[in-house]
């Protein structure tokens, strides 16, 4: 069993005339024993029955990560938007002010200067919106285990061998690194450091596509940020 994938397989030691599965976590058999659905050889060799958490429970296929993550987003665009049309308006009126410098041959230090302090202003902006985001992952990872995205398709976070509320060591940790990932290089913008910002953004951006496309390819469906975390996302129904 030394090169076998964590799964369920046949257990090694069932009980007489009770035919079970055993979780194998990669490196040895572990506790937790579920009953066998049929009777099966008992051999190394078979197939695990599919990734699950140590007591049974699928874990999400991408495909369900990604719609709950849709379903979030459109609720947090509508809750958010009401909030952002007044800066919108704002910044419009910024954006036609500097269009209309353009036209008047204002120097280019002058255009820089206004260009420069839209863009602080659209950072201070977007920097609410960000945190917003945060706290409500945060407060329905901790009231509910999971989004209301999640909870429409049936999904729960969870730690591996715990099946109680997230404790919020974990909730932070989740949070910051997927949430929050874009909220440095906003302030970093926001105070007019561009380069850096500019730099870190590409970075946090690079990050955030193999973070989400991570789930996959990793034998536990865990993405980056479920990994600092120690999270799993599983099939409740």
């Amino acid at each position: 069993m030394s090169d076998a994938a964590a799964g369920w397989y046949p257990d090694p030691t069932p009980a007489p005339g009770v035919p079970t599965l055993r979780y194998w976590d990669g490196a040895a058999w572990t506790e937790h024993v579920a009953p066998a659905q049929q009777y099966v050889s008992p051999a190394y060799a078979a197939q695990p029955v599919g990734p699950t958490t140590p007591d049974g429970v699928p874990l999400a296929h991408w495909g369900w990560r990604v719609l709950a993550y849709l379903i979030d987003s459109a609720i947090l665009m509508a809750a958010t938007m009401p909030l952002m049309i007044p800066m919108q308006i704002h910044m419009q009126r910024r954006m036609d002010d500097l269009v209309r410098q353009v036209d008047a041959n204002s120097s280019m230090a002058d255009f820089w200067s206004v260009y420069g302090s839209i863009m602080r202003e659209m950072m201070y902006a977007e920097i609410p919106a960000v945190l917003i985001v945060a706290l409500y992952a945060a407060v329905m990872m901790r009231w509910k285990g999971a989004t209301i995205g999640k909870l429409a398709l049936g999904l729960q976070v969870r730690l591996r061998d715990r099946t109680d509320r997230l404790p919020w060591s974990a909730i932070v940790v989740r949070v910051l690194t997927f949430n929050g990932a874009s909220l440095l290089p906003m302030v970093l913008l926001a105070v007019g450091l561009w380069r850096a910002g500019v730099l870190l953004m590409v970075l946090v951006a690079c990050y955030g596509f193999v973070d989400g496309l991570w789930p996959l390819w990793g034998r536990d469906r865990q993405a980056l940020h479920d990994k600092f975390a120690r999270t799993y996302v599983v099939k409740t129904r």
